[in-house]
């Protein structure tokens, strides 16, 4: 049986969590490098987890999208780690 919008959306929201959340996370790569911070989770009309916005580089200067589905959460260190 195939998941309803709605439902993918519930899904994803307790996988990843509701926007606004992880901001300040540690971003790091599949081998443990340190990429940059997360800024923010950017959501679609729908108020849907798309995309973590990661402030990187020594000063911060530049910006990437992640999109969530490439990101696993781990609360107990506030980190994100690429998959």
């Amino acid at each position: 049986m195939a998941l309803q919008s709605a439902d993918r959306v519930r899904v994803r929201r307790a996988q990843f969590g509701e926007p606004g959340s992880y901001a300040g996370y540690e971003v790091r790569d599949p081998l443990g490098h340190r990429i940059g911070v997360a800024e923010e989770v950017l959501a679609d009309v729908g108020d849907e987890p798309r995309y973590v916005k990661v402030r990187m580089g020594l000063l911060g200067l530049r910006s990437a999208l992640i999109p969530v589905q490439l990101v696993a959460v781990d609360t107990q260190r506030c980190t994100l780690r690429l998959r």
